[in-house]
């Protein structure tokens, strides 16, 4: 059973991040009855207003819905007293307390609106403060490049006006973001430089917040120990400031953790303390995460009741509130409570409705991806035909006026030549009528050429930014480093986005290395390959089938109903080279569709084809059944997988393909060598045979030493 640290992600320690606000007439003393009596006895709005944030920041963590109301009033007096720089505050802090509740989409309305206002008064730190809340919101829907570049800005403003608070809050936001990529390093990078501001300020609650990401990258590394140390430090912090939500959050965390290291009695008491605390404060998310852990608990030390008592509950709350991915983990537990109680039948359906929900997610996920990428490009692109024809049109009228002044004013000289002396200042008029027309023209001429420009570039920069998606979704080279010790990638799309992709995973025994080569190349390639990617992990991950031919299979079965093949006129598809080396038995299978391997043994080159058959497209068999070869790796062995793009480039002297042969004979002479210089050598090659003619496909070349 999966289980997770959900208070990190989708947005709980990002709410931590951004709650900096000075808490004006908060000390230690104060309670809510207190502050309530406050506003009973002010007469002065100012007053009112100040006793009224303070009181909804006081329930923020406790009771968020009580918050809302209250900013409600505080908004109403902001406006009354036209202090435009504490009512774009209520609005930021409505956008935390609207996240803390779930609500989305009312927390960028609410961030958007304190941005608009602390633009119009150039509130610096307001603005960096609102830049860094919208980060927010798309780092809770997972786009994490937007999110970064929000955040990337309001550090930049921060660091300009000395604000040491929102550095700290975008150091620590930044952090995630580079953890949630897996760039473990620049993640520590920067939630070092946001402890030394919180070390200095000596703030628990912002020591803690800083500590839980801490301890969610050690987590995330297998560090299970000093994941637990900062979490327990947390907790310390935590219970000093009495902050409800963060002692919940601690609670389950350190209760994930002794899930992790099998210890179940110490998993369950934490999530005990957890679940009553997260009542009380409204957190749905929270509810149902812990819920849905508590049945997979029960489970794991064999009290089947209970388990399915709080998998039942748990599934029903994920239904209720929207949360699938819960759904999925509470069916997958109800699906293993059955089968260890020998129910077959309802074990099987409810593993059946955990995949069913995991497609759902894997269908939403990428569905949502391809069509923002597919609307923004075809918005743009029918934008730029529109401009070019304007420019065509603006060409040409300008050249027809161009060619009637030229006539003008030969017919006024004519007739002033005719006419003589009396007509020399007419001329000289016109003269200087047409040279001011045609100045106007090719200023206006200037502005449309202006105008493309700026659009081409936009253009250009939306394309670049595909580009940060697509990498995004390519294996990190930190994570291939850790299991592979000598390989190499030579990855050189065509044009800015590529349809070529390579794809790993690490599956029990299995190391799992792809190279594709999807159906075109730049945009519409780029749509595909993140399709592929996609239903590649789906496949070996969730569906669990690990033979090379087998995933291959069903890869071409899933592309198919993807982009609904049997029943549109879609021909999309792509081609394949797929290993999959067994680290327990020291062997090597790889299934190919259209694409070969290369590997050598002991100085021999052989080549092994793929099957002569794509993934996806046209099916007039009734089956597509692809082949596994095998390969025992008992002595040095180096593999090579590789798109058609090296090997059907034009160039030399007569301007030929490079063909397959000599890309063989390349791999033959060099193999000896160190990979890393393999790879340099096979990038020379090709841009020397390249010269000056354009590159007509994607490369992409995989190398890998076995020994």
């Amino acid at each position: 059973m999966k289980f997770i640290l959900k208070y990190f992600s989708p947005f709980t320690v990002l709410l931590l991040c951004i709650l900096s606000f000075p808490k004006a007439g908060l000390g230690q003393d104060h309670t809510a009855d207190s502050i309530n009596r406050l506003i009973n006895s002010s007469t002065i709005d100012t007053v009112t207003l100040k006793y009224l944030m303070d009181l909804s920041l006081y329930y923020q963590n406790n009771e968020p819905s009580k918050a809302l109301e209250i900013s409600v009033k505080a908004i109403h007096y902001a406006e009354k007293t036209g202090n435009k720089k504490k009512l774009a505050r209520i609005y930021n802090n409505r956008g935390i307390y609207y996240s803390i509740l779930g609500d989305f989409k009312n927390s960028l309305a609410a961030f958007q609106k304190a941005n608009s206002i602390s633009n119009e008064i150039n509130d610096k730190p307001g603005i960096s403060q609102s830049l860094n809340n919208i980060g927010i919101y798309y780092f809770n829907q997972g786009e994490f490049l937007k999110a970064l570049k929000y955040y990337t800005e309001s550090a930049k403003m921060d660091e300009a006006i000395g604000d040491e608070d929102g550095m700290l809050n975008s150091y620590n936001n930044i952090g995630i973001i580079y953890k949630e990529l897996g760039r473990y390093k620049d993640a520590e990078y920067y939630y070092s430089k946001a402890l030394k501001l919180a070390d200095r300020k000596k703030n628990p609650a912002e020591l803690s917040m800083i500590y839980s990401n801490l301890g969610l990258l050690e987590w995330q590394k297998k560090n299970l120990t000093k994941a637990s140390e900062y979490f327990l430090m947390c907790l310390t912090l935590d219970k000093q400031i009495n902050d409800s939500l963060g002692i919940a959050k601690d609670y389950g965390n350190i209760g994930i953790i002794y899930y992790e290291e099998q210890n179940y009695d110490e998993a369950l008491k934490y999530h005990l303390k957890a679940i009553p605390i997260y009542e009380k404060v409204g957190d749905q998310s929270g509810i149902t995460l812990f819920t849905t852990n508590l049945g997979s608990i029960y489970e794991k030390m064999n009290q089947l009741d209970k388990a399915e008592i709080y998998s039942l509950k748990g599934a029903e709350l994920a239904k209720q509130n929207g949360l699938k991915d819960y759904l999925r983990i509470s069916y997958t537990a109800l699906s293993d409570i059955y089968k260890k109680r020998g129910d077959y039948k309802k074990a099987l359906e409810y593993k059946v409705y955990a995949v069913e929900v995991k497609d759902s997610l894997l269908n939403e996920e990428t569905s949502r991806q391809v069509s923002e990428l597919q609307a923004k490009y075809e918005t743009e692109k029918k934008e730029k035909e529109i401009e070019l024809l304007n420019k065509q049109k603006i060409l040409q009228q300008t050249e027809l006026d161009k060619k009637s002044a030229e006539a003008k004013s030969q017919n006024t000289q004519r007739n002033a030549l005719i006419g003589g002396i009396a007509f020399v200042l007419l001329l000289a008029g016109v003269s200087f009528k047409s040279f001011r027309d045609k100045k106007r023209d090719n200023a206006l001429l200037e502005i449309k050429n202006h105008i493309i420009e700026e659009k081409n570039k936009d253009i250009t920069d939306s394309i670049n930014y595909a580009r940060q998606i697509q990498h995004a979704i390519l294996p990190f080279e930190e994570r291939i480093n850790r299991v592979l010790n000598d390989y190499f990638i030579l990855f050189k799309p065509k044009d800015i986005v590529s349809g070529d992709f390579y794809w790993f995973l690490e599956k029990e025994n299995y190391i799992y290395m792809a190279v594709v080569d999807c159906t075109g190349h730049g945009v519409p390639g780029a749509f595909m390959s993140m399709i592929g990617s996609s239903v590649l992990g789906h496949v070996v991950s969730d569906k669990n089938i690990l033979q090379p031919d087998l995933i291959l299979n069903e890869v071409h079965k899933d592309i198919r109903k993807s982009l609904k093949q049997q029943e549109t006129n879609n021909r999309d598809g792509m081609d394949i080279a797929l290993i999959a080396y067994d680290k327990k038995n020291n062997t090597l299978e790889f299934a190919g569709a259209m694409l070969p391997l290369y590997i050598i043994q002991n100085g021999e080159l052989k080549i092994v084809k793929g099957d002569k058959l794509p993934i996806g497209g046209i099916q007039t068999e009734e089956d597509r059944i692809f082949t596994k070869h095998s390969f025992d790796i008992t002595e040095n062995t180096t593999v090579y997988l590789s798109s058609d793009g090296y090997a059907d480039q034009f160039g030399g002297e007569k301007g030929k393909k490079f063909m397959g042969t000599r890309f063989r004979e390349l791999l033959l002479t060099n193999y000896t060598k160190p990979l890393n210089t393999q790879k340099e050598t096979l990038n020379q090659a090709f841009e020397s045979w390249k010269a000056a003619h354009e590159q007509v496909d994607d490369v992409t070349v995989i190398g890998i030493k076995f020994s």
